[in-house]
């Protein structure tokens, strides 16, 4: 009577190891922008709700309310993003003309959100009341909400 061994030979096993490892690398840059595009979900449904309690804070007292990224003071607003990884603090400030020049806040405000890792890569994000999106980290003021 033979007893035979059944298992997988070591080249077979490398070679199994050898596609996960082909399969896995050519997934991980379609996960990784799937994960960047939540992320900027996130952060515009942060800065829309934000600014849906600014209107609701202007009705009340005639202007929006200015706060430091993730301090909002008294005021109803979400201070961050939330998420462990990947956190973004909130902030709103007044809205800058063509010159650079603060616009009163009875007219208007932008909404931002600025990484919490200091020295981080990630971007920061903004937009004002009327909708329009920023980059204040940027040149190219909408950019950062483009990139894939």
């Amino acid at each position: 009577m033979t007893d035979s061994l059944r298992g997988f030979t070591l080249l077979e096993t490398l070679l199994v190891l050898t596609l996960v490892g082909i399969l896995a690398s050519l997934a991980y840059p379609s996960y990784a922008r799937h994960l960047r595009q939540g992320e900027r979900q996130t952060i515009q449904t942060a800065l829309q709700e934000q600014l849906l309690q600014q209107e609701q804070y202007r009705a009340q007292h005639q202007r929006y309310a200015t706060f430091t990224a993730g301090e909002p003071g008294e005021l109803p607003f979400a201070a961050d993003t939330g998420r462990a990884e990947g956190r973004y603090l909130l902030g709103a400030r007044a809205c800058k003309d063509e010159d650079g020049n603060a616009v009163p806040l009875s007219d208007c405000v932008v909404a931002f959100a600025q990484p919490v890792a200091t020295g981080s890569t990630r971007p920061s994000y903004g937009m004002d009341a009327m909708g329009k999106r920023y980059c204040p980290d940027e040149e190219n003021s909408s950019n950062c909400w483009n990139q894939p």
